[in-house]
């Protein structure tokens, strides 16, 4: 079988995207993968592998490399490229380049007009490999009067989607009044442990802080939203402001990652599986350390829980449990069951509504202690 045609690409873009896959290796480990693994490394294989970036990279519609990446294994299985041994480590590889190179696309869209978007902001380094965020304010503000600030967290299991996924509910708070980000995070295959995400978005909330007077941010308001792992990392900052353990070393450690309030869609707050990664010296870290349920304490931000209780991914007792379990612990939280709704349920301006109003009732009828 031959490699489909190559899309039409400039000289310019080409180094550009070189210089992106150059820049992501540290945590792709592509270029070592495929150094190691590809024999030969010849013509027709580089046409077989342009044909799988080009197409990721110029597409902007793309949530994850699945199909692409299928196709790209078939090519090189059936021309002996690759060992079946090898397979899964090239894939796998593959894969964390694929989600590097895609931009994916908001969930569901809001205008942007008057808003001041910036994309593509470093918030966070590891070995030279940068996370970066996308920022929306409201261009109308006052500016002498700092802006509430929403951090927005993507789904996916841990393993698809990119922060533009939520750019909808970035663009919903900041035409409401709110600067808000969205963010990437380190996900599956690329983990050494399940708290590497945790980390990513403490090292975001760090980010506001450090950078709280070029923005005007209002750090004694300060939120995160999130469905499915966003919004399991969204009640991990609401309930693990005291864990040092938890900061990770993305950048900027003067500051805390404490935050004000945060909305789950679709939680799985309670059964998260073992926090290692088998066959890494992490395997045996316990689920507790990355469970809000385990957490819970009277200083957790307030929290808002919302599932469908036809949700066939995690069961709406997810949530059910944990608010009460933050209730027990004398914590502020709110629970709504949707009823008849599915997983994904909140990828709408809707429920972006309802997480703006909790939000607001948080920041502007509590009083704020930072």
């Amino acid at each position: 079988m031959n490699p489909p045609p190559m899309q039409s690409f400039s000289e310019s873009n080409r180094d550009d995207q070189e210089e992106l896959i150059r820049a992501v290796e540290p945590y792709t480990h592509f270029l070592a993968t495929e150094q190691q693994l590809i024999k030969p490394h010849d013509k027709q294989y580089r046409r077989f592998r342009q044909a799988y970036i080009d197409t990721l990279y110029l597409s902007p519609n793309h949530q994850h490399p699945g199909t692409e990446l299928e196709h790209l294994m078939a090519e090189l299985l059936s021309n002996h490229y690759l060992e079946t041994t090898q397979a899964q480590s090239f894939c796998d590889a593959a894969w964390l380049l694929g989600m590097e190179l895609i931009t994916d696309r908001p969930s569901f869209r809001v205008a942007e007009d008057g808003l001041l978007v910036y994309r593509g902001i470093p918030f966070a380094e590891y070995n030279h490999y940068q996370l970066k965020l996308d920022l929306y304010l409201p261009q109308r503000r006052n500016r002498y009067t700092p802006s509430p600030v929403i951090l927005c967290i993507h789904g996916g299991g841990f393993r698809v989607h990119r922060r533009a996924s939520e750019n909808g509910f970035a663009a919903y708070f900041a035409q409401h009044g709110f600067a808000a980000i969205s963010i990437d995070y380190r996900m599956r295959p690329g983990l050494v442990t399940y708290l590497e995400p945790i980390e990513d978005a403490k090292a975001a909330v760090r980010w506001i802080y450090a950078n709280a007077q070029k923005f005007n941010f209002d750090t004694t308001r300060i939120g995160a939203v999130g469905g499915s792992a966003g919004a399991l990392l969204s009640a991990l900052l609401a309930t693990t402001a005291h864990r040092r353990d938890l900061e990770g070393n993305g950048g900027n450690p003067q500051y805390p990652s404490q935050i004000h309030a945060a909305v789950c869609f679709a939680v799985n707050a309670h059964r998260e599986p073992a926090v290692g990664i088998p066959g890494t010296e992490y395997e045996h870290l316990r689920k507790e350390d990355i469970s809000p349920y385990w957490n819970a304490s009277p200083a957790a931000a307030p929290m808002y829980l919302l599932h469908g209780t036809a949700d066939e991914i995690n069961s709406y007792h997810e949530s059910t449990i944990l608010h009460q379990r933050l209730l027990a612990a004398g914590s502020d939280s709110r629970l709504e069951l949707l009823e008849g709704l599915p997983h994904v349920f909140f990828n709408n301006p809707a429920i972006a509504r309802k997480a703006f109003d909790f939000f607001h009732e948080i920041f502007f009828s509590h009083p704020q202690d930072g």
